[in-house]
């Protein structure tokens, strides 16, 4: 597990770097702040698409979060509603029909197609998660993605991975603390449900 924060720049080269030189890390988090202040997303300098190409090398990377800024627009699901007829008082609304688009879903499967061992992304707004997918793959070349929009960023990492006994996200990122001994890196056999 690797969290990066507060990064002045990232290009898909630290990614591929990253790749290489820790070939069996499972679970990366990157912070890009140009500023100190993170209230969003941010807009990161290269693509969606070459930073998901560049984890291509990542062969066991099961977790990837970061702080990129969803685009999202208005949705035509409102006009569901008034097409019936406008809402009275009581007008209840479908909670199924997202009342914008976001680029989650389709990002997740950008990244799941390079990295095909990736089980969840996760896009940070400050200490918050605005999205967190999980995916899966089906053993067919079929990917699903489940986009979840009201689980909290120290929880996100749990819903896959049993922690270890010292397991304390603190107020921020949902990764094992460690006390830098290498008896530390042997707790982080985490127990896949």
């Amino acid at each position: 597990m690797l969290v990066l924060d507060g990064l002045d720049t990232v290009s898909p080269a630290l990614l591929e770097h990253i790749a290489t030189t820790l070939p069996g890390l499972v679970g990366l988090t990157l912070q890009l702040s140009r500023k100190r202040m993170r209230k969003h997303g941010v807009r990161w300098p290269g693509t969606a698409e070459a930073y998901a190409v560049a984890l291509a090398g990542c062969a066991a990377l099961e977790h990837f979060g970061w702080n990129h800024r969803l685009v999202s627009s208005a949705s035509p699901a409102a006009m569901l509603h008034f097409e019936e007829g406008a809402c009275e008082d009581a007008c209840v609304h479908d909670e199924a029909i997202d009342a914008t688009f976001d680029e989650a879903e389709d990002l997740a499967c950008l990244f799941a197609v390079h990295c095909p061992t990736l089980r969840s992304l996760a896009f940070h707004k400050s200490y918050l998660l605005a999205a967190l997918c999980s995916i899966v793959h089906d053993g067919r070349g079929q990917i699903s993605v489940d986009v979840d929009r009201a689980v909290d960023s120290v929880s996100w990492l749990s819903k896959y991975v049993s922690p270890p006994p010292r397991y304390d996200p603190g107020p921020s990122h949902a990764w094992p603390l460690l006390n830098g001994s290498l008896s530390d890196l042997n707790q982080l056999n985490y127990s896949v449900e």
